[in-house]
């Protein structure tokens, strides 16, 4: 599944992200085609509006399978990163396999 993100300097281009998969890194997608490999590790290049290249990399979570993405240090994330209770309640069954081992 995709996700459409707005990212500033890329006004008017449609980028999505594609969501992780097991064994690959999330990929970027700039008008249905995707993104070429940047010259950092990981990293894709996106042409900015004003013709610029630009470095941009996926961050993963390892709960959340949606990735964010990285311009330089700034983060921008297609939807709403996970709360503390959706993260305490995807994270409770793992808790309860270490407590019913304890007993």
């Amino acid at each position: 599944m995709q996700y459409s993100i707005e990212l500033p300097g890329f006004e008017g281009q449609d980028i999505k992200v594609d969501e992780i998969k097991f064994f690959n890194a999330p990929k970027i997608y700039v008008h249905g085609e995707q993104a070429p490999k940047g010259s950092k590790w990981l990293s894709q290049e996106l042409t900015q509006n004003d013709g610029t290249a630009v470095d941009v990399r996926t961050v993963n979570n390892f709960v959340d399978p949606i990735p964010s993405v990285m311009i330089g240090n700034e983060k921008y994330h297609p939807t709403e990163p996970l709360t503390w209770g959706q993260y305490l309640w995807a994270g409770w069954p793992v808790v309860m396999i270490f407590i019913g081992g304890l007993i």
